[in-house]
């Protein structure tokens, strides 16, 4: 006679699911953040310099300066 589990009541499965979606969650707000920075970033490409928008959105210089090659035209 097989051995069955069933995954709703076993607690290593539901500790996992748990971690799994926590981990998700997290990864989706950091995604997040970074989406909105990279907008604000782009909102600014026509009226500040690079290293200012660097310093004040919180993104890496070499970020800002692929934005702005990305949207020269825009």
């Amino acid at each position: 006679m097989p051995f069955v589990i069933e995954k709703s009541r076993d607690p290593f499965y539901k500790e996992g699911m748990q971690k799994g979606m926590q981990k998700g969650i997290q990864k989706g707000l950091v995604q997040g953040k970074l989406e909105e920075q990279r907008a604000i970033a782009i909102s600014l490409l026509d009226i500040l310099d690079d290293e200012t928008i660097s310093k004040k959105v919180g993104l890496k210089l070499s970020e800002v300066k692929k934005l702005r090659r990305e949207h020269q035209g825009d």
